[in-house]
């Protein structure tokens, strides 16, 4: 509608415009500007730039059937969680993202890598100590959150990723990442079949865990270890806990049921969170560093039949171990 030429007092005939009867609602000028903006308007949303929370593998990702896995969302309580999904699976788009991210800031910050995929010759010193440098810098950045930058090298030189059973592989155009270290702003299209010789795969191993309907990604230990995530209602909780425990001890407050009433709880909710309390610091530490077990959350600590007093015992049960 807003290309449409009759606003200019033309006509179309044949994709040709021609004066018409009708006197212009609008000028030239406002006319060419509103042009101009819906062609950055498309570009914006051919590149994701333009959304809040863009998905970034869309048109990239599979699953362990080779079947292409959508971008898709969903809301509660005014959050937005988004996912990748295909018939069988369904996967947190952070997870799958994060994962990508580790591998491609992985192989950029490992020179004897990257310099091995981009077949340099051994004599051309400066080109492999100048790509090297550019390569580091672009993992140190991505791995820093760098989301545009992450963005720009997935759509510069990445043509697939792939679930495998125990692996995630991103396949990369070696020509497209070759122009990318050199011109990191060059316009890019490497959306193309890539011949095995100019491919490059990149894998990080993981495993699934469900929690609950939902299937978890967990990357195995090693250079490209998951991102700490720390979870704040996790934390909220073990800080309640360690609070109401003080004020009982030192008999601020005499009983639980007086500790309900005061801060307006039920005495069942503080006595499934007292245990909290008396968790192995290093349980705590790690909890606080986002490094616990992906699948523990506070419901399910709280719902914990009996947490050990033993912190060795812990560990073990609580797969911290």
């Amino acid at each position: 509608m807003l290309q449409n030429r009759i606003y200019l007092g033309e006509i179309i005939h044949k994709d040709e415009s021609y004066p018409g009867e009708h006197d212009a609602i609008l000028d030239q000028g406002i006319w060419e500007q509103v042009q101009e903006m819906l062609v950055a308007n498309r570009a914006a949303r051919r590149s994701g730039s333009n959304a809040s929370e863009p998905s970034l593998l869309g048109g990239l990702l599979f699953d362990g059937n080779g079947c292409r896995m959508t971008p898709s969302h969903a809301s509660k309580k005014g959050r937005r969680y988004r996912y990748y999904i295909s018939e069988k699976t369904r996967l947190p788009a952070r997870e799958v993202e994060s994962a990508v991210s580790l591998a491609i800031a992985g192989f950029l910050k490992n020179p004897g890598r990257l310099i091995k995929a981009l077949s340099l010759r051994d004599d051309d010193v400066a080109s492999r100590r100048r790509l090297q440098g550019r390569g580091r810098d672009a993992a140190q950045r991505i791995s820093g959150d760098d989301t545009s930058l992450l963005r720009n090298a997935v759509h510069a030189f990445v043509a697939r990723v792939e679930l495998g059973r125990d692996r995630l592989v991103v396949t990369c155009s070696r020509t497209a990442l070759h122009q990318w270290l050199i011109d990191p702003a060059s316009d890019l299209e490497k959306r193309r079949k890539i011949t095995p010789d100019d491919s490059i795969s990149l894998e990080i191993p993981f495993r699934i865990r469900r929690r609950g309907v939902e299937a978890r990604l967990i990357l195995e230990n090693g250079e490209n270890s998951r991102p700490a995530n720390p979870d704040p209602v996790l934390i909220r909780a073990i800080a309640r806990a360690y609070v109401w425990n003080r004020k009982l001890i030192s008999g601020e407050v005499k009983s639980i049921r007086a500790l309900a009433k005061e801060i307006g709880v039920t005495k069942r909710y503080i006595s499934r969170l007292l245990p909290l309390a008396f968790l192995a610091p290093e349980i705590v530490q790690m909890i606080l560093a986002g490094r616990q077990p992906i699948d523990l959350t506070a419901e399910k600590l709280t719902r914990f039949p009996e947490i050990p007093r033993d912190w060795t015992s812990q560990q073990q049960v609580l797969d911290f171990a």
